[in-house]
């Protein structure tokens, strides 16, 4: 976790035992919170997946079309 003194602005990674900016002994220190870490991009899909993707659809739509439509 970082710091960062309210007065003169110095930013540290180390609390101090006793609370006060190591740089000018001031004791208005605030802890800064961490950074929000970064989205991750979705993987792309492979051709295998838009492959087989494709064919399950095929499948899909020729079921309802065999059963409900052609009958």
């Amino acid at each position: 976790m970082s710091y960062q003194c309210g007065e003169c602005g110095h930013k540290f990674k180390k609390a101090s035992t006793h609370g006060a900016c190591p740089a000018c002994a001031s004791r208005q220190v605030r802890s800064l919170k961490a950074a929000e870490p970064v989205a991750k991009e979705k993987p792309t899909k492979t051709k295998i997946e838009i492959f087989t993707m494709t064919v399950l659809w095929a499948l899909l739509i020729y079921g309802v079309y065999d059963k409900y439509i052609a009958s």
